[in-house]
């Protein structure tokens, strides 16, 4: 907003003269980011978002249909515990304090699904973290 002003600066009667603004349409924006999230939600891997401190961000929909959970759920402090081998979370913890720096990583952890049968998984990060079923032995 330019105040009615003289070429001293000098404001006359207040008015105002001149009014700047923009606006940006996100409308693209917001349907490119809807298709790569339905793109991502149907890759049947498991795929996890998580922020550099190792909270839950994201979850694909094969990760939630495979724990049997829904994303409140997933997001929630300590769920992990709930579904990683008790034996593998060690590796876990440690791995993913590695994640916090932009290196990637890989591990193997088994986890419990929504059928509670134990799997073994290759974690796998670079920029996000995908799970591929490894199906080791000793689970």
């Amino acid at each position: 907003m330019v105040p009615d002003s003289d070429r001293t600066g000098s404001r006359r009667h207040g008015n105002v003269v001149r009014w700047f603004g923009t606006s940006t349409d996100i409308e693209e924006l917001k349907r490119a980011e809807k298709e790569l999230r339905d793109l991502v939600d149907y890759v049947p891997e498991l795929i996890v978002i998580r922020d550099p401190d190792g909270r839950s961000k994201y979850a694909n929909r094969a990760t939630l249909d495979y724990l049997g959970r829904t994303f409140e759920e997933f997001i929630e402090p300590g769920f992990d515990q709930t579904v990683i081998h008790p034996d593998d979370w060690d590796t876990v913890l440690n791995t993913r304090r590695q994640g916090s720096r932009p290196v990637p990583y890989e591990y193997e952890a088994r986890m419990m699904g929504m059928t509670a049968s134990i799997a073994g998984f290759c974690i796998a990060s670079t920029l996000f973290g995908t799970v591929t079923d490894a199906s080791f032995a000793g689970s």
